[in-house]
């Protein structure tokens, strides 16, 4: 936006160029639990190179589609409505102004419209088969995958060259600004930074099974995923924006807005898992006069333990990122600092920022792949 101007297709960018980084991570993951020896096996026939490697990856494609799609796509619905906030367009927009004008019977009505448009979709996409016996489908999801991609980049490459650019005399005198930010100031942005990531990781982590630990019950369930639905679906802005209403901007006000919304997407993997896990240990475990609370704790949670703490290192990399979001309506954090430096032009103290970001993102994700392989 300080390069470009307020565009719709910013948006469109903005959201694409994180996820694109995201989704080759995950696709990168699955290559490489393939075994390449079907593949050797296949060259030694002399079968064409390209249709052994697309035979190759193309059920781990697939599969990751189905298993990671549905849920990437709704955090790009979330993400739409976080971009509003910055006068891109859409539902966000409309969220944002009714907060403003303090018209809370309208703000309700774009979030249940929210709510329809999440839930429509994910009924939709799980109403898509994805038949790899099928050699007419699989041709056609083919040609659909490599399209998308021709379009998208051709979009991009017109976008970067055939738009205006707004202040690019802004951005060529990068190194001759001068930055005012202080060495000590500095350091305390990215302690709070980090304070905020970790105290927000731990929220998400601790309050789902606390929660449905404690209250252990089919009609509390019920109610817990109503609240947990909300918090998925209420953007992290707007969380804040009403808790700043009634409190002063802090650190634990920002940790507390952006734990509970990714607590909310916690609990949703750990009800799905726990829904579908065999509870025979549980019902014995009970029949024997242990208390309900220990006996879901040992018979149902730690079955599952593991592959929730795996999730929930993932997901931490992420809030990382979100405490950027949570930072410039809070006022903490190098989140603060990267608007203020934005809004004045100060692109080098911009470039220290995002160094510093991608310093904490890069040890954040090697820390977090450490914890994924003890767990896997």
């Amino acid at each position: 936006m300080q390069i470009y101007g307020i565009n719709f297709s910013i948006g469109i960018i903005a959201i694409c160029i994180p996820y694109i980084a995201v989704n080759s991570k995950v696709f990168a993951e699955q290559l490489e639990t393939i075994d390449y020896k079907s593949f050797e096996s296949i060259n030694q026939i002399n079968a064409p190179k390209f249709s052994s490697l697309l035979t190759l990856i193309w059920n781990p494609i697939i599969n990751t589609f189905k298993n990671f799609g549905l849920y990437r796509l709704e955090c790009s619905i979330r993400s739409t409505v976080i971009l509003g906030f910055f006068g891109i367009g859409g539902i966000g927009t409309s969220i944002f102004l009714s907060f403003q004008t303090l018209n809370f019977r309208e703000l309700w009505t774009y979030l249940w419209s929210l709510a329809i448009l999440i839930i429509l979709s994910g009924l939709i996409f799980k109403k898509i088969k994805f038949n790899t016996t099928n050699k007419i489908l699989s041709i056609f999801f083919i040609a659909v995958f490599f399209i998308t991609i021709l379009f998208s980049f051709s979009y991009f490459l017109y976008f970067i060259f055939n738009n205006n650019i707004e202040n690019f005399n802004s951005v060529s005198s990068l190194f001759k600004s001068s930055s005012d930010l202080g060495l000590f100031d500095f350091l305390k942005l990215i302690l709070e930074t980090i304070i905020l990531s970790l105290l927000s990781t731990g929220i998400a982590i601790s309050l789902p099974p606390l929660v449905i630990g404690i209250f252990n019950n089919n009609s509390s369930k019920i109610f817990i995923k109503i609240f947990a639905f909300l918090l998925r679906l209420i953007p992290t802005p707007v969380i804040i924006l009403t808790l700043l209403t009634f409190n002063n901007p802090s650190l634990s006000l920002a940790a507390l807005t952006l734990g509970l919304h990714n607590a909310g997407i916690t609990s949703k993997l750990l009800f799905t898992n726990l829904d579908s896990q065999d509870k025979k240990n549980y019902i014995a475990m009970k029949s024997l006069g242990i208390s309900k609370k220990t006996s879901w704790l040992l018979g149902l949670f730690s079955q599952q333990a593991k592959s929730y703490l795996a999730y929930c290192a993932y997901r931490s990399d992420i809030i990382i990122r979100e405490t950027a979001i949570v930072g410039v309506i809070g006022s903490v954090g190098l989140g603060w600092q990267l608007q203020e430096s934005l809004s004045s032009f100060a692109w080098q103290e911009v470039t220290i920022v995002l160094i510093a970001y991608s310093s904490i993102a890069i040890v954040g994700e090697l820390i977090n792949g450490k914890i994924k392989n003890s767990l896997t």
